[in-house]
């Protein structure tokens, strides 16, 4: 074996040995709480079980800090399904956020020059080794290309897809032990998905795709800023994009002293994100303040496009008739839009419930993601969601992203009215 192999191969055992670590005392745990609830009144063994799943899930989330990675946005994911977990878990898992701190040039250079065929310095004309922004997977340089242009070049962490592997096993682990104890939770479905959307995040030409299908689904708008994707240089592992001098929406007084109205800029993001999701039925679906940034004429750039979504045309119809609905303040229409979505209250026939989820699902927020992930969590507990795709619930939390948004932006009113003007057209009238 050569040598160079083993410091990767030591460092992969660890990691495992790591999870195997949290998921004998997660599994300890649940057992103690298993015998400890039989010996208690009905009454007391929810606040019990609640306690131990707040303990689990602070574990799994300090692990994932610890580790990194792919367990960093395993976290985030399973934090996201406000449908699914107990809220314990919504509250500690979404309160994690991928920013790492960067990992040294020397080993992103390898990973240049491997998908470059040379020296980045020798690619392009300049190329800063300190980086602008490192998440959990990746992490993003500025450079200047030959012609003089800005970019971004967004490169993987070495050895990065292997961990992944590697990770989503040991995830599937921890989480069956949990599974073990409390039927209820049954996470074999959320790391299947995992084993899905984050190799896709890993795909950077997938990523570049998107970033161009929706610029050109947006180009009749004057109020959007779409970096190109420079496919000379883009590869599996490395993104190359104009790079986005801009001021980051949440940075009101930095907005004013440009001259331009928070308020206005907040409304414009609610509109854009109306247009993607209800036209094209294609949209970017991590609104979060990171990822929008302010030009110095006023449009709004979008950039990180590895977490999109696409909508069957039953769901946007559903959608379209859920805005439609809230826009009319009708409560049966709202109840109605929220059965086709595929949610249903213990009292099917009362509107007051729907109503409800409506306003904590898309009432104003501070904007925190952990924030909207634990209100969803709340307003959908006494809700059955057989049915209810994927991409819906990422719908409800674009919506609830907006809404924390809007108030930081001090712009008034819940998003999904706003939207009204594009739930008029039949899907079969948009242009696909």
């Amino acid at each position: 074996m050569p040598a160079l192999q083993l410091p990767g191969i030591v460092a992969r055992l660890q990691r495992s040995a790591a999870v195997t670590r949290v998921a004998i005392r997660i599994y300890r745990g649940y057992k103690r709480t298993q015998r400890r609830v039989a010996t208690l009144p009905e009454e007391q063994r929810a606040a019990v079980w609640e306690a131990r799943h707040r303990a689990a899930a602070h574990e799994i989330a300090e692990t994932a800090k610890r580790l990194r990675g792919l367990y960093v946005k395993a976290a985030q994911f399973l934090g996201a399904r406000a449908d699914l977990l107990p809220e314990p878990y919504i509250e500690a898992l979404s309160a994690l956020h991928d920013k790492v701190p960067p990992q040294p040039y020397a080993e992103m250079r390898k990973v240049l020059r491997q998908e470059l065929g040379n020296d980045p310095e020798r690619v392009f004309a300049r190329f800063d080794r300190v980086p602008v922004a490192a998440a959990s997977l990746a992490q993003v340089h500025r450079a200047q290309l030959r012609d003089g242009r800005s970019v971004a070049v967004k490169v993987q962490y070495p050895d990065i897809e292997r961990l992944v592997r590697l990770d989503l096993r040991n995830l599937g682990t921890i989480l069956s032990l949990v599974h073990r104890f409390e039927k209820n939770l049954d996470f074999g479905p959320l790391v299947r998905a995992i084993g899905r959307l984050v190799p896709l995040e890993l795909d950077f030409i997938n990523e570049g795709h998107n970033t161009e299908e929706i610029a050109a689904a947006l180009a009749h708008r004057g109020d959007v800023f779409s970096p190109v994707v420079v496919w000379e240089y883009t590869t599996r592992r490395v993104l190359v994009t104009e790079f986005v001098d801009g001021t980051k929406i949440s940075e009101v007084e930095q907005l004013r002293a440009l001259g331009l109205d928070p308020g206005e800029i907040a409304a414009r993001a609610v509109d854009i994100w109306g247009e993607q999701v209800l036209r094209l039925r294609h949209f970017h679906a991590d609104p979060h303040p990171g990822n929008i940034f302010v030009m110095p004429d006023g449009r709004l750039a979008i950039i990180d496009f590895g977490l999109t979504a696409r909508l069957a045309p039953a769901s946007r119809d559903a959608a379209a008739h859920l805005c439609r609905a809230a826009a009319d303040r009708n409560p049966f229409e709202v109840m109605a839009a929220f059965q086709e979505l595929g949610f249903h209250a213990p009292d099917a026939g009362q509107p007051n419930a729907y109503m409800g989820l409506g306003r904590n699902l898309f009432g104003q927020s501070d904007g925190r993601i952990e924030s909207v992930n634990v209100r969803m969590s709340r307003a959908l507990r006494n809700f059955r969601m057989e049915g209810v795709p994927g991409e819906v619930l990422l719908i409800m939390r674009v919506l609830g992203l907006l809404s924390g948004l809007s108030a930081r932006l001090g712009h008034p009113g819940p998003p999904l009215p706003a939207w009204r003007k594009y739930a008029e057209p039949p899907v079969e009238a948009v242009a696909s």
